[in-house]
């Protein structure tokens, strides 16, 4: 025999008197902090039922519970469950010792054994709170999905079960006095997963007069107010609180969270920062301050966090595919591009990577690099069973570059099919429709619109495409219809009223696209679209002094209003007025967009403009590479090589300009220019 087992023995045979003569079971008191049981006085050392002869049933099954916990104390487990049963069997209508029983199994991680345990002590006392208490943690735990050693359902239908059977439990445990600051702690969250919202407020308000430091309790409090729709409430409260939890990087988050929310940039900023201070090597937070830092407009303080970010932790997926974005957006290509291959590599079969490297070429305007990038993508998608939508998104992406190249048959066949996997998707739709209006198919564009519109009437984007392809088909006056009636429901979106302006002016009604302009302007006062829109219709009714004044606006509202800098300044030049403003104000318009052919043909005029052929030339070339059927463009470059001497060279630029899209050229002064230029080229 073991000298420890030998000690126990004789203690107990000590009291074994004292044993036999207990009539009852001895009050056990409930401690709830991990669902354990305190009993009176607590014991060291196994006990042999062997030598000891309990002569009451109910003083044996005591013995029989302390064995119990003895034996768990000492990690045997299954001997502490046999202890227990041996303990029901003599005192059967006891609820506690099957309380005890489930506590134990859910110190042990046993979920379905401690519902079993917790159901019999349930049948034997239905006002056992601590039987309550472990069904609705148990139930709380299956309800959110935690990995649990229990062969249960796990689909939707059941999760939510789990959840309101914790609910009904926690309720009843609170309802018998529970006091235990999980039990309110659980019910609190859960009432607010379930939107109780009030539920919420008052038991979470509950755990804070009871627990005023629970930083776990607070954010949840504060979810809950602004579920009853009280959100400035729960920022006061969040606010106030970080006096008190300055040091609580859960608690700043919160509050961070709901300054997104309200908008209030600079104050998320702030707070997220202080959070950081906290817990400054915590990547979620770099990556929220990031974001927060973007909404600010803080570029390139949001690329530096990020920086940290992707250097703390290398293999963050969502830090390097934000990266790249951010890169992108501060015209750092190579960057950007670095990280698009750097997700590529992390996540082989993924898209994230492919769509972060295709957004690098598409500013680039490198549209066949596009489609070799999502090319791919697409099949691997198609093989790893992504969303017909994400795969849609690809496919549309692709639709686009081949309609920049011109292709327009490879477009259509893409948007087709994108449409396909997603029959329903409005984007979807529109994409399609504005590539059969792109292709002069213009019945197709209207027959797909009018369909998609069944379901949405109102719809702006599938309004405008309908009126294009009425125009299209020479059906003006129910174009018109059509805008008309996108403003009357549309009235609160300045692009309803652009859109009706830009209708009319198309079709060289430009007193009436000004006015409703005019209309549009009052109701929007200060607006950059509309005041852009105005003033692209003064210059084309050769009104330059107020265009002027407009465009003079946007800038003074946001100097880097790229589209703004790009009109004026070639206005300028094409009048030959203000020349050196006039490139500097293109300069300004390319390095916001370093790729952009109509900003580069602009900037090459002007330097044209000014005699100086040879800053000219590479705008102007690759302008006309990218823009190959824009007759302006290539109008342009045939002036410049004919200015130079390269006649050749003129001809075909100003015969690419013949076959383009013909807008604002003279056919019949171009040809002029062409038959000149033979004539050099004849003499050589």
């Amino acid at each position: 025999m073991k000298e420890s087992q030998a000690k126990v023995e004789g203690v107990l045979l000590m009291f074994s008197g004292t044993l036999r003569v207990i009539s009852s079971v001895a009050v056990l008191t409930f401690t709830l902090g991990e669902g354990a049981w305190s009993a009176p006085g607590p014991m060291a050392h196994p006990v042999s039922s062997q030598e000891t002869t309990l002569a009451n049933p109910k003083a044996e099954a005591y013995y029989f519970f302390l064995l119990g916990r003895h034996l768990e104390n000492t990690g045997d487990v299954t001997g502490a469950a046999n202890a227990y049963d041996k303990a029901a069997q003599q005192d059967p209508e006891s609820a506690t010792i099957f309380s005890e029983l489930g506590a134990m199994y859910v110190r042990h991680n046993q979920p379905d054994k401690a519902i079993a345990a917790a159901k019999q002590a349930l049948i034997r006392d239905n006002d056992s709170e601590e039987a309550h208490r472990i069904l609705g943690m148990v139930y709380a735990a299956l309800g959110d999905d935690r990995n649990l050693r229990m062969e249960l359902p796990r689909n939707p239908q059941a999760l939510a079960e789990y959840t309101r059977n914790s609910i009904s439990h926690l309720e009843q445990a609170r309802a018998l006095g529970s006091s235990d600051i999980r039990v309110l702690f659980t019910l609190g969250r859960l009432y607010l997963s379930t939107r109780a919202h009030e539920n919420a407020i008052e038991v979470l308000t509950d755990v804070l007069d009871k627990e005023p430091h629970s930083n776990q309790a607070l954010p949840l409090l504060a979810r809950a107010y602004d579920g009853v729709g009280q959100r400035l409430d729960a920022i006061a409260l969040l606010e106030t609180a970080t006096g008190t939890w300055s040091r609580s990087s859960k608690v700043l988050r919160e509050l961070a969270k709901f300054y997104e929310q309200e908008l209030r940039w600079a104050d998320a900023v702030r707070t997220y920062e202080k959070a950081i201070q906290v817990n400054a090597r915590s990547v979620s937070l770099k990556s929220n301050l990031a974001s927060a830092l973007l909404n600010a407009g803080e570029t390139s303080r949001a690329r530096d966090v990020l920086r940290e970010v992707v250097e703390l932790k290398p293999r963050n997926a969502p830090g390097l595919y934000l990266l790249s974005d951010v890169e992108l957006r501060l015209n750092n290509f190579q960057a950007a591009k670095e990280m698009a291959q750097r997700l590529i590599a992390l996540e082989p079969g993924g898209i994230r990577g492919a769509f972060a490297l295709a957004q690098v070429f598409e500013r680039c305007r490198e549209y066949y690099e596009v489609i070799k990038t999502l090319e791919p993508a697409v099949a691997a998608a198609r093989d790893g069973n992504m969303g017909s939508r994400e795969i849609g998104g690809l496919l549309v992406q692709i639709g686009s570059a081949y309609q920049q190249l011109g292709e327009f048959d490879q477009a259509i066949v893409a948007f087709e099919e994108a449409l396909k996997l997603s029959p329903n998707e409005v984007a979807f739709e529109a994409q399609l429709a504005q590539g059969y209006v792109v292709a002069n198919r213009f019945l197709d564009a209207l027959k797909l619109v009018r369909q998609a519109r069944q379901y949405r009437l109102k719809n702006l984007s599938l309004l405008r495409l309908e009126a294009l392809a009425l125009e299209g088909l020479g059906e003006f006056e129910d174009a018109v219809s059509v805008m008309k009636l996108a403003v009357d429901t549309h009235k609160d979106s300045p692009v309803a009223y652009v859109a009706l302006s830009n209708l009319y002016g198309q079709a060289g009604d430009l007193a009436q696209a000004q006015d409703i302009l005019e209309t549009a302007e009052k109701k929007f006062p200060g607006n950059t679209l509309v005041l852009f829109q105005r003033g692209t219709v003064f210059e084309r009714q050769r009104q330059y002094e107020k265009a002027e004044l407009l465009f003079r606006e946007i800038l003074s509202q946001d100097p880097k209003h790229a589209a703004a800098l790009n009109y004026l300044g070639y206005m300028l030049a094409d009048q030959d007025k203000k020349l050196e403003e006039s490139v500097d104000l293109l300069q300004r318009a390319i390095k916001i967009d370093p790729y952009n052919g109509s900003f580069l043909d602009s900037l090459g005029w002007a330097y044209f403009k000014l005699n100086r052929f040879d800053l000219a030339e590479p705008h102007l070339l690759e302008a006309s590479e990218q823009l190959r059927t824009n007759s302006v463009v290539q109008d342009h470059l045939g002036d410049l090589m004919y200015s130079l001497g390269r006649y050749r060279e003129a001809i075909a630029a100003w015969e690419r300009a013949l076959s383009g899209d013909g807008n604002e050229i003279e056919v019949i002064t171009i040809q002029k220019k062409i038959r000149n230029s033979t004539t050099h080229v004849d003499r050589d």
